[in-house]
């Protein structure tokens, strides 16, 4: 996040996967020269790190649940 409170993409249009996980704090998709962006109210941008910060944890949970890590992360 930038201090415009801008979250900028790629300079591709973001799927509509990327979009879905903003779309409770942000739906306006704008575009400027630097690319692709979501612009967010300040009272929004503690709830999209708190989403965040708890999507993150889960992948470090969710293998331990799982019985151990996934393929992707055993050693070999």
């Amino acid at each position: 996040m930038s201090k415009d409170k801008r979250l900028y993409f790629r300079s591709n249009r973001p799927d509509s996967k990327a979009l879905s996980f903003y779309a409770e704090q942000s739906t306006v998709l704008l575009k400027d020269r630097n690319g692709y962006y979501l612009e967010f109210a300040d009272v929004t941008i503690k709830k999209i790190y708190r989403k965040v910060l708890l999507h993150e944890i889960g992948h470090c949970v969710a293998p331990i649940h799982k019985g151990g890590w996934s393929p992707a992360y055993e050693e070999n």
